[in-house]
């Protein structure tokens, strides 16, 4: 007998049970069963509204459709005759527009919640206007992953439990219409309600869905990606619904990834780390000037698409943002003034960052050396006319070849830096 036998007669236990596989994949693929679909009234969707009100006493719709394929401006649309519309209704074909009138009544108890949103479902791309013609914010309904139906009432009006906004929708999709097909099915208002969210619940929405998306875009199995997996499984394990204090625990396992009491922290998270950071995300909205769409659905999604980022920025003083293409805002100006005005205010604060320097996001390769020199000049024209400076970024993430001669062309435009994401 080996004489370590007569010490020990058995190696010591670290399982004490048969215990289980873990199979990443099935742990993975279970994560898209949290939100929605055929468990979405037992999963997290069952616990994000507090309160939904669709009735014609709280929410009335109003509607007036524009004839043929034309696009009317806010004050050309609102001469016009509107008629009673509700949910259900079906509005088309492709590329139509159609402006509403909508009129909040909020209920008085709703004052003691911190938000009340206007949730405005047309299945198509939407923008909301403030009574006197201010864009708001652009909406994109339907079901995909892009969808954002929800504008959040100001406090004031939910204190005086009324509210009223105008709303054109575009009978076209982020994309245009099906690359299938020339016309989409005419959209249905699918909601038009007002909700109280409940804003822990959303949170840890958020939450999960950053832990998926490390999972699904980290490469794979590495130490982050398997950590983010772990949590969001944890966070499925211990969900209950009908106890609000259960939410704010899961949050608290999602700390594991993001850091202690990293929300607390809002912006100041930011201080934190290396002073001096290598690499830099900014938000940015790639915009066809043409693409899959008329050119009047380019001008409707300019306006859509940087109202958003303005309202954000109200709410989130350090969000930023940079756009490009002088065509765009010369656009905006022209059609959109009171939006291009706050652009103005944002761009002096330093929060709207201007890019390009170019008249739009040209091709590189085919156009001529006089026409790319024009396409500086006319764009620096532009942003040093209208907004006190010029672009030190050229920028073309998009153009499908690059002529040798960018470097001096840039640098006698007058910029230092340049960007794009396709140098094949």
């Amino acid at each position: 007998m080996c004489s370590h036998s007569q010490n020990q007669k058995h190696y010591p236990e670290l399982n004490y049970g048969t215990g289980a596989k873990w199979i990443k994949s099935l742990t993975q693929n279970r994560l898209s069963t949290f939100l929605g679909g055929h468990f979405q009234d037992v999963n997290l969707s069952s616990v994000l509204y507090t309160h939904h009100i669709d009735s014609s006493h709280h929410v009335d719709l109003q509607v007036w459709s524009a004839p043929g394929l034309t696009k009317p401006l806010f004050h050309e649309a609102m001469k016009q005759e509107f008629k009673p519309a509700k949910k259900g209704d079906s509005f088309g074909p492709s590329w139509t527009n159609h402006w509403w009138k909508v009129t909040l009544k909020i209920p008085s108890y709703w004052q003691q919640y911190e938000r009340v949103q206007f949730e405005f479902d047309p299945g198509c791309e939407a923008m909301i206007f403030s009574t006197d013609g201010v864009p708001l914010q652009g909406i994109t309904g339907g079901y995909g992953g892009d969808r954002r139906v929800e504008y959040i009432i100001p406090p004031q009006a939910v204190r005086d439990g009324k509210y009223a906004v105008v709303i054109e929708s575009s009978c076209n999709g982020m994309f245009g219409v099906p690359w299938d097909g020339d016309i989409i099915a005419p959209p249905d208002l699918a909601s038009a309600d007002l909700v109280v969210p409940n804003q822990d619940a959303w949170h840890l929405m958020w939450d999960f869905t950053t832990l998926r998306e490390i999972v699904d875009t980290v490469p794979g199995n590495t130490a982050l990606q398997n950590k983010a997996l772990v949590t969001a499984n944890k966070i499925m394990n211990a969900f209950t619904s009908g106890d609000p204090e259960n939410i704010k625990r899961l949050r608290g396992i999602a700390e594991d990834v993001f850091g202690k009491g990293w929300y607390a922290k809002g912006d100041k998270i930011y201080n934190e780390g290396p002073k001096k950071a290598q690499i830099v995300g900014i938000s940015y909205c790639h915009i066809d000037t043409a693409w899959l769409w008329p050119y009047s659905v380019t001008q409707q999604k300019t306006a859509r698409s940087w109202s958003t980022q303005i309202d954000l920025m109200e709410r989130y003083p350090e969000h930023r943002f940079a756009c490009s293409q002088a065509q765009q805002f010369k656009w905006l100006e022209e059609q959109y003034p009171p939006l291009f005005e706050r652009i103005k205010k944002k761009v002096a604060s330093g929060q709207f960052h201007l890019i390009g320097g170019s008249w739009v996001e040209n091709d590189g390769n085919m156009p001529s050396g006089e026409a790319l020199v024009r396409q500086f000049l006319y764009g620096q024209r532009y942003f040093e006319s209208r907004f006190g400076k010029r672009c030190e970024t050229a920028w073309l993430p998009d153009s499908f070849g690059l002529t040798a001669a960018y470097p001096q062309l840039i640098r006698d435009a007058g910029m230092k830096y340049f960007f794009t994401q396709k140098l094949s």
